[in-house]
């Protein structure tokens, strides 16, 4: 459980000052938890969650709706607020399709390297998204939970 902890270490994040962080921050600090963690996990474990290009449109879907909407303002046109929804489910589901992904990750690498079987739920990525994957990672780590294999 080495990699899993420095893992946790590179994370270095309650989930609940994760939460408080994207709640202050409008979300942003998600946005570069995100792209952290990708990196993190690609370099530790050696498997790619997802590309750096699919981070990074994550991020310009992010900030896309605050441009449109200021150019619906400007331009008084009204019909770009349905454009803004679309690219909202985009978004939504680029982020659960990520932390879907990253908990496949996290759990196939630990049954692969330690046979230990995690019971995961996509219930829990759905709703919860990218603080279950924080989560996982700080449940993973916890070098008491796997000091008896």
């Amino acid at each position: 459980m080495k990699t899993i902890v420095e893992l946790k270490k590179e994370n270095n994040l309650s989930t609940f000052k994760f939460i408080i962080w994207s709640l202050i921050t409008i979300g942003i600090y998600q946005l570069v938890w995100v792209y952290r963690v990708n990196k993190s996990i690609k370099k530790l474990l050696g498997v790619e969650v997802k590309s750096n290009a699919y981070i990074e449109t994550i991020i310009i879907l992010y900030f896309a709706p605050f441009f449109i909407a200021l150019i619906g303002v400007i331009t008084a046109i009204f019909y770009l607020k349905n454009l803004n929804n679309i690219i909202d489910y985009i978004g939504l589901f680029m982020w659960i399709e990520w932390a879907n992904f990253a908990r496949y990750v996290l759990t196939y690498y630990c049954l692969g390297e330690y046979n230990i079987k995690l019971k995961t739920k996509s219930f829990y990525v759905i709703i919860f998204n990218v603080f279950y994957i924080n989560y996982l990672i700080n449940y993973l780590g916890d070098e008491k939970r796997f000091s008896a294999n």
